[in-house]
């Protein structure tokens, strides 16, 4: 595979795409597309603090939750080399830059572990390249079929999340593209159909069904069971087909909500004394 190849051509280009970033001058561009669509990404998030008072805490037990904080600092940036070893070198190039652009680009970069926005669809708010399918995960020159012809071979586990109503439209808001989002569509989708949850022309409002939505449930986890058990890899991929689209109704509540944040950026302090 070409993966060594293809890496150091990514590499190179976001070195490119940087050094461009440094010789501008954003703050007498204010006109910059990039710098206008960065401002409207960060403002569906809402930071929210997220203080805790440890100024009553014996020195031993101050030192030990600041060695947790360590702990989870590393445990993220393993995260990010995992999902987006480029984002990681932008990440890196931006700390040097001390402008309103680079801060707000560390903000999106930090939220959504690289420079793919995950509300977006997973569009990239820094360049043009795509998001590799298997991130940093599997090697960028992978193939569909390739992966496919593994799991034909390894047939894999299929997951899905039963929850309520409003914590399946919570999920798609950050889009249904990725494993989690496309299963809670399929969800409200089967529901929908068989009459467990209803949607109102009149107040464009949706409910669950009590007397049905609990036969639906348990119709839905024997249909994923049965394909589990048997291992029908192509039986998962027609499942999805069938119930993963987003219907109009779904848009447009969907579109009802786009005035209230989508999720929440925590702003961590600890008070020490």
């Amino acid at each position: 595979m070409r993966h060594n190849s293809t890496n150091s051509f990514r590499f190179f280009s976001c070195v490119v795409i940087l050094l461009s970033l440094s010789s501008c001058e954003w703050n007498d561009k204010p006109a910059d597309p990039r710098a206008n669509d960065i401002v409207k990404r960060l403002a569906r998030l809402k930071q929210v603090p997220m203080k805790f008072d440890a100024s009553q805490f014996s020195e031993r037990k101050k030192q030990l939750l600041k060695s947790l904080i360590e702990a989870g600092q590393l445990v993220h940036e393993a995260y990010l080399h995992q999902v987006s070893p480029e984002g990681v070198a932008i990440r890196d190039s931006l700390l040097v830059l001390d402008d309103d652009m680079s801060r707000n680009m560390l903000r999106l970069l930090d939220r959504n572990g690289g420079m793919y926005d995950k509300i977006d669809g997973f569009k990239n708010f820094f360049g043009k390249s795509v998001k590799p399918p298997g991130a940093g995960f599997y090697p960028p020159d992978l193939t569909k079929e390739e992966l496919e012809g593994y799991l034909a071979l390894h047939p894999h586990e299929t997951e899905t999340i039963l929850s309520a109503l409003a914590s399946i439209f919570r999920t798609i808001r950050f889009g249904t593209s990725e494993a989690h989002g496309k299963a809670c569509i399929s969800e409200l989708n089967y529901f929908w159909q068989h009459d467990a949850i209803r949607f109102d022309l009149n107040t464009k409002k949706w409910s669950a069904v009590f007397d049905k939505f609990g036969r639906a449930v348990s119709d839905l986890a024997k249909e994923l069971l049965m394909l589990e058990a048997t291992g029908d890899y192509a039986g998962v991929e027609k499942f999805f087909k069938k119930w993963s689209n987003t219907p109009k109704e779904v848009e447009e509540s969907l579109k009802r909500l786009e005035h209230l944040p989508v999720d929440i950026e925590p702003v961590y302090s600890v008070k020490w004394e």
